[in-house]
């Protein structure tokens, strides 16, 4: 398993996938007035370092941190692809 983590605009089409899994994930669980995460545009915007996770060259997961000064970061959108689970690469 050759695994990578590399930064991405959140705007690629592998990165557009993957949060568009996200939402409709979180769709399914949350009421929409619930569901807080940012779009691409927001992430975009608000200048959120962002990373997609690629398992053999194919998109696995992806997230991002908006960092807030000195003192701390925000994890934005991280998500791992179903049936992707128990191979690591949350903790990567």
């Amino acid at each position: 398993m050759a695994v990578a983590i590399a930064e991405e605009r959140p705007d690629t089409p592998d990165a557009i996938r993957l949060i568009g899994e996200l939402d409709a994930h979180l769709g399914s669980l949350y009421a929409v007035e619930s569901q807080h995460g940012f779009s691409v545009d927001k992430l975009l915007r608000d200048g959120v370092t962002f990373f997609v996770t690629r398992d053999d060259g194919r998109a696995a997961g992806c997230g991002g941190l908006l960092i807030v000064g000195r003192e701390y970061a925000e994890i934005k959108r991280m998500y791992v692809r179903p049936g992707l689970p128990r191979r690591g690469f949350g903790r990567l």
